[in-house]
């Protein structure tokens, strides 16, 4: 019984929406020829403008792609100078304890000359 009634009411529903739209499109003022040609023209013109922003949307997602490889590839370059300047820290780093060993070997070298000189 609650299936026929729900059923009923379906259709009755669907019954007056069709009434008010039937009702709704007869309402409509009919326009004369220019005015119908000139809502034509200006919606061509809005579809020439809609077109015209599509394709300059495109156009900046394009060029934000490309913005985006090029911050990758400046990412990686710079990672790799960092990975090349850590390599030459340590260069230098070596450079110096070796220059640091060679000094301290002079100067000890220099000290044991002198005490062998004071000893004779």
């Amino acid at each position: 019984m609650k299936k026929i009634i729900l059923g009923f009411f379906l259709i009755l529903s669907s019954v007056c929406l069709y009434a008010q739209k039937k009702d709704s499109v007869a309402r409509l003022p009919v326009m004369d020829a220019s005015k119908a040609k000139q809502v034509n023209l200006k919606l061509l013109k809005l579809q020439s403008t809609l077109k015209q922003m599509e394709t300059k949307l495109n156009e900046v997602k394009k060029l934000m792609q490309q913005v985006e490889k090029d911050k990758m590839s400046l990412s990686e370059m710079g990672q790799q100078d960092m990975m090349e300047l850590q390599k030459l820290m340590e260069q230098k780093s070596q450079l110096e304890q070796m220059i640091s060993n060679v000094m301290k070997a002079s100067k000890d070298a220099g000290q044991k000359a002198v005490q062998a000189l004071k000893a004779s």
